[in-house]
């Protein structure tokens, strides 16, 4: 039902950015496909002696809504990427 994934800093601070107005719209729009975004967060924590961040993201799980047909990666890289299709 939900995904937890990842993100760069900039994009942490584009969500926090936006973050009033894509609330707006999911509120006045019910049926939109846009994804929905339950949690926006930074961890701070130690690796070794190093101080680290992560910024993570919680969201539904589009996939696991929706019957999918086609996918596309739009990131445009194959190196490494397969798909493997239910029929062979």
């Amino acid at each position: 039902k939900f995904m937890l994934k990842t993100i760069h800093k900039a994009e942490f601070l584009k969500m926090r950015e936006i973050i009033r107005p894509y609330h707006e719209h999911i509120l006045n729009c019910k049926q939109s496909v846009i994804n929905r975004f339950y949690g926006l967060h930074k961890i701070n924590y130690l690796e070794g002696k190093k101080e680290r961040e992560q910024y993570l993201v919680i969201m539904n799980n589009l996939f696991g809504t929706y019957e999918v047909d086609l996918r596309y990666d739009l990131k445009g890289s194959t190196k490494g990427r397969t798909t493997v299709f239910p029929d062979g």
